[in-house]
């Protein structure tokens, strides 16, 4: 996705303060509802790294003397949310505990109270767990209840390296096995801890500890500084046996010394950079190659200041300085100030449920835990109450789930719509209230969200024809509802309220508020949306892949579940009837005024909306009506989407919410890509994955090829995108790291998602695994690092931003181990460690996979050995590269194609120099002499509009200053009023040409050094573009030679014209080189005329300004003296003159400082108005 050209990662680990590190005293109540239910008193503590929350427990189970301790570590990563006060929920039994005394405090004691939500998922299910505690103050409640949820979301914790893995599994293993009492770790524990109850493995486990010295015995202890992270470090090392990095290691050891040198670590940073996407910082990590060496061996053992060890090695091999993305993706990294169409937007489909479209529980506790995860759009579905036709109601309409109070969804929303993201959140409502609800739905919403709901377009963006959408920036901590609005003429609607009598089991295709006279066109004929029928009774629902493979998606991107139904025998035929879906009620008035930017509109054609261009309207569409769209109107949708907000969500036939591949539909540019967040499946994983970058904020930026308005980009077509090259992505999974596991990691599952394009082939790799030892499994020869075997080919990745790669490790039995997910954009070349993470995309076990990852620019034909020199640089947007090869001719002359058959000596001239002639054109017009912004300078209208305001405010304030200063003056009785005033007019005038003069010095200033560096830039491009040319012609005399002598082979007697075309070639070396200069000189005259041209019109500009002020000052001291006049007249002073007597002078004195006591303009005697300050208009006099 596009980003910023640069950024400063701002995300730190959490810092444990000594009081949280020390713990508090507190109740826990029961998990269990065993009876009889008393709370347990337990320690609340934090690991100093940050990494659990470490609960020992105080119970008395041998006798009752003895005290054994429990101890559970809860991983501060997996609390999802913190309550205390109003939004926690008391148990019953809770209140009448003798224990707790709680019954004695009324309301008060819920502040003393903290619940976590904590587990493997965020769904409520048996893996969900709701943990209360119980503290003495209300105060120690509140602290821990904020610092935990701080904790628990930092974004590090989220995203942590291996070796932050392994910390953290020392940390959990030393907490949890430490015998408190006597302060030694039994090695039984220890066994136990790291077999995971496997005893296969015990034995190497007591082996490896006799390898480190330490205890081996059973029934031995250790002491808690005797196994420090350095010795686990060292434990873990021989546990895995890591033949390959034994390997590596000797590769990059040419001296063949016990350690890797400051040069041989330095060719290592810049090979795995080579490549990825930090060559702009290969150079700095080049030099940074000493330091690193110092920070990944100063622990060990075998410490030396000339190189780095094997196991510092190691520690930097498993470190964030060499992870598979560089860590900054996971700050805010993106430029957040573009519309809203130009982002993807985290987004919720049938929020409320906890199951199945059918038999799912509704619960607000779903939006809780969704709005947690960064989501930011959300689904509500109103009906009336079944009780109170006045009352809304949440619920999957036409279902048997039960409903929601509507008050207190809402509820949830205004206090968790910004807890983790301040980007705005949109309510996407699925309206089937009548007049009487929707009056209280407005009010609820308006009461409860208050300022936090938009209600008026920013003054910015006005929700008008041609006016673009605002920007994340521009709504942070703003809630936008998405609802039907009415007509601007229309005073009075009526609702039209379904009959609830008539209610009936039909099968909806959506839930979305605009399935129906929203987004679907009253003429068939004319519309793109047009849908296909769906299921009309139960027994009409094909439920297909019902069990699908837990770490793949499988996808028939042909087939649409719409387009077939079942029998009462079971058989599949074509559905003929037409769709009966909930009809949605008309808006009120009320509910209407609350729509501003996210207005659903009934969808003519895509001509329509490009003529209507209101960027405010959206609509939605199923999954297979989307999929219809992008097959016939693909283009025409992507310009839709560049311009207006689109909402894709699942087909009606999805009963048991598995979710669709978003990567349909992204490419496209859709920005609501709606799916089940109950269901933790591949797609749901792919969508927690992608939007965990960019600090989890809910929005990722579109890459530029989707928002661009001229783009010839084509997502159906498997083509090359202008001035942007495609990828060929080379994976070897060469070994993977369990450590804790006790479910052996057969199969590693690689899988390439993106545009159409991409999907020409299935791009499915499977690699099983050779060897396991019980810690480590291997999947490639370790000893053979340098083959050439890779076990994962992706080639012509055409949209890199859009292409994204998912690594899964299943047992041989098919349970997850552990999966990943990244954008190919955000994939770094080399020998890297991939942290396997859970169905959450949140790391929990120590595991990862080690590979190798190559990354090359695609290029077919002649172009592989142009680009062989700088195949595996990152490229640049509109670089001359990339015109080269996007303007490529298909009919280029590929020797390797030629026979004797068919090719004579002449003809094989002929072709070289064809060739010779393309590459002239080649380096011509790929030249940076064509890029006007190498030669343009900075105008006048170029500088920003707050620079130019700026200038106006400093003069009038400096004008103010005089003006005090002079009235300071007015009561002297030897001062002429007049004459006083002149000397302040003359003061300002004075002091307006010098700012004046101080700003139009300094943008001249600017100009100038702007031009002398753009004229060192030429000079350097045409250095560089000569030097390369000669490179290239040497090259391609080369390449042709080889050729030749091939053909000479082939042929069986000499080619003729070797030294003519030798000749050719200088000569067209020369041509092109004149051609350059000449370019060169070019660029450089215009660059002259433009820094010419914008000095003149500083210049001008300049003049103009102090003409306007002094001409304004004129104007002044002429009011003045009126004014004056005037007002001494009407005192009865009579007029102002030179001969007026001291005590005549300092009555008048007092009115000229009265009257000048004020900055408001007023009117004089003969109408016109006097204004002590200057008023002038600047910017656009």
């Amino acid at each position: 996705m596009s980003a910023t050209t640069s950024h400063v990662s701002t995300l730190k680990f959490n810092e444990i303060p000594v009081e949280f590190q020390n713990g508090v005293a507190a109740f826990k109540w029961p998990e269990d509802n065993k009876k009889p239910l008393k709370p347990i008193e337990v320690k609340l503590s934090i690991d100093a790294k940050g990494f659990y929350l470490i609960c020992v427990y105080q119970q008395t189970e041998v006798s009752p003397n003895k005290t054994i301790q429990k101890v559970e570590c809860f991983d501060l990563a997996l609390i999802h949310d913190t309550r205390t006060g109003s939004q926690v929920t008391i148990p019953p039994e809770a209140k009448n505990c003798p224990e707790l005394k709680l019954h004695l405090l009324d309301g008060w004691f819920a502040t003393k109270w903290l619940t976590l939500s904590y587990g493997n998922t965020f769904v409520p299910s048996h893996n969900f767990r709701t943990v209360h505690f119980v503290f003495k103050s209300s105060e120690v409640a509140r602290k821990w209840t904020k610092q935990l949820f701080e904790y628990g979301h930092n974004q590090l914790l989220r995203n942590l390296s291996s070796l932050n893995c392994l910390e953290k599994i020392h940390s959990k293993l030393i907490h949890e096995t430490l015998d408190r009492e006597n302060n030694i770790i039994p090695i039984k524990s220890l066994i136990q801890f790291l077999s995971d109850n496997r005893d296969s493995v015990k034995e190497n486990i007591c082996q490896a500890l006799e390898a480190c010295k330490l205890p081996h015995n059973a029934e031995s202890n250790i002491h808690p500084s005797q196994f420090t992270f350095d010795v686990f470090f060292r434990l873990y090392m021989i546990l895995m046996n890591r033949k390959e990095v034994d390997t590596l290691f000797q590769l990059l050891n040419e001296r063949k010394q016990d350690h890797l040198s400051c040069e041989d670590l330095k060719r290592f940073i810049t090979k795995q950079h080579y490549g990825s996407n930090d060559h702009d910082k290969m150079e700095a990590e080049k030099n940074a190659a000493k330091a690193l060496i110092q920070k990944y061996a100063q622990s060990s053992e075998n410490f030396t200041q000339e190189g780095m060890t094997k196991e510092s090695f190691l520690r930097y091999l498993l470190s964030f300085d060499n992870s598979i993305v560089d860590p900054v993706k996971y700050d805010l990294f993106m430029d957040m100030n573009k519309p809203l169409s130009h982002y993807f937007i985290s987004s919720s489909h049938n929020t409320y449920l906890t199951g199945s479209q059918w038999t799912g529980r509704a619960s607000d506790e779903m939006y809780r835990q969704v709005l947690l995860t960064g989501c930011r759009c959300i689904e509500l579905d109103v009906v009336d109450s079944d009780s109170r036709g006045d009352t809304p109601e949440i619920k999957h309409i036409y279902t048997p789930v039960k409903p929601v109070p509507f008050v207190d969804v809402v509820a949830v929303i205004r206090d968790y719509a910004f807890k983790v993201t301040s980007y705005p959140l949109v309510l996407s409502i699925e309206n089937h209230c009548g007049p009487r609800a929707q009056a209280t739905m407005a009010k609820i919403f308006v009461d409860l969200l208050g300022d936090s709901l938009l209600t008026e377009p920013l003054s910015t963006h006005p929700c008008d024809v041609n006016s673009p959408l605002p920007s994340p920036n521009a709504l942070r901590n703003k809630i936008l509802i998405k609802n039907k609005k009415l007509p601007s003429q229309q005073a009075k609607p009526k609702a039209n309220t379904p009959d609830l009598s008539k209610r009936s089991i039909i099968t909806s295709s959506s839930s979305d508020p605009n399935r129906n006279q929203n987004t679907i066109s009253s003429t068939p004929a004319l519309s793109p949306f047009l849908r296909t029928s769906s299921a009309e009774s139960l027994l009409d629902i094909a439920t297909v892949h019902s069990n699908p493979r837990f770490s793949r998606i499988l996808d028939d991107y042909n087939l649409s579940d719409d387009d077939i139904r079942m029998n009462r025998n079971g058989l599949v035929e074509n559905l003929t009837s037409k769709p009966e879906n909930p009809p949605e009620t008309k808006a009120t008035k009320e509910m209407s005024d609350l729509v501003i930017y996210t207005i659903p509109v009934t969808f003519k054609t895509f001509i329509r909306a490009r003529h209507v261009n209101r960027s405010c309207e959206m609509s939605s569409l199923s999954e297979d009506h989307a999929s219809s769209v992008m097959r016939d109107h693909a283009r025409d949708f992507l310009e839709y989407n560049q311009r207006q907000l689109s909402r894709i969500y699942p087909r009606g036939t999805r009963w048991n919410s598995y979710n669709f591949n978003p990567y349909l539909f992204w490419p496209i540019g859709c920005q609501m890509v709606a799916l089940n967040y109950q269901i933790l499946d591949p797609p749901m994983q792919i969508n927690l994955g992608l939007f965990s970058f960019n600090r989890a904020c809910g929005y990722i930026e579109k890459p530029a090829a989707l928002c661009e308005p001229q783009s010839l980009f084509d997502p159906r077509v498997a083509k090359d995108i202008e001035n942007i090259v495609s990828y060929d992505i080379n994976i070897k999974v060469i070994s993977g790291q369990f450590l804790c596991q006790n479910c052996e990691p057969t199969n590693v599952d690689i899988q390439l998602y993106g545009m159409y394009g991409n999907l020409t082939k299935q791009y499915d790799c499977r690699i099983r695994a050779k060897q396991w030892n019980g810690f480590q499994a291997v999947y490639s020869d370790p000893e053979n690092l340098k083959s050439s075997k890779f076990s994962a080919r992706f080639s012509q990745i055409i949209l890199q931003e859009m292409a994204g790669i998912r690594f899964s490790v299943t047992s041989a039995d098919n349970v997850l181990v552990g999966q990943y997910f990244l954008p190919v954009c955000h994939l770094r070349s080399g020998y890297r460690h991939i942290v396997l993470r859970n169905e959450m995309n949140i790391p929990v076990r120590a595991a990862s996979l080690f590979v190798y990852v190559q990354r090359k620019i695609h290029a077919k034909g002649k172009d592989k050995n142009f680009m062989k020199p700088s195949n595996n640089l990152q490229p640049i947007k509109n670089d001359n590269l990339n015109n080269t090869l996007v303007n490529r001719k298909p009919e280029d002359t590929n020797f390797e194609n030629c026979s004797s058959s068919n090719l004579s000596g002449s003809e094989l001239l002929s072709r070289s120099e064809e060739t010779i002639e393309w590459y002239h054109h080649h380096v011509i017009h790929g030249s940076s002499f064509n890029e006007k912004r190498n030669f343009e300078i900075r105008s006048f209208n170029d500088i920003k509009r707050g620079e130019y305001d700026q200038l106006g405010n400093d003069i009038h304030n400096k004008c103010r200053a005089v003006f005090d200063k002079y009235q300071q003056d007015g009561d002297l009785p030897q001062e002429r009023l007049m004459k006083l005033y002149k000397e302040i007019l003359r003061a300002k005038e004075k002091a307006t040409c010098e700012l004046i003069d101080k700003f139009f010095n300094r943008k001249k200033r600017d100009v100038t050094n702007e031009y002398w560096e753009k004229l060192r830039e030429l000079s350097r491009i045409r250095r560089k573009e000569m030097s390369q040319l000669d490179k290239d012609i040497e090259d391609q005399r080369k390449s042709d030679l080889s050729k030749r002598e091939s053909m000479e082979k082939i042929l069986m007697k000499p080619v003729m014209f070797r030294e003519q075309n030798k000749n050719k070639s200088k000569d067209r070396g020369a041509i092109t080189r004149e051609k350059l200069n000449k370019m060169y000189e070019e660029a450089k005259q215009t660059l002259e005329e433009s820094y010419q041209k914008n000095l003149d019109q500083l210049e001008e500009k300049r003049s103009s300004e102090k003409r306007g002020y002094i001409e304004q000052f004129e104007q002044e001291l002429d009011n003045s003296r009126r004014r004056l006049n005037y007002q001494l007249n009407q005192n009865g002073y009579g007029p102002v003159s030179c001969n007026d007597n001291p005590m005549s002078t300092m009555r008048h004195a007092r009115i000229f400082a009265a009257s000048a006591s004020t900055d408001e303009p007023f009117a004089l005697e003969n109408g016109d108005v006097f204004d002590p300050q200057p008023r002038r208009q600047t910017m656009d006099s």
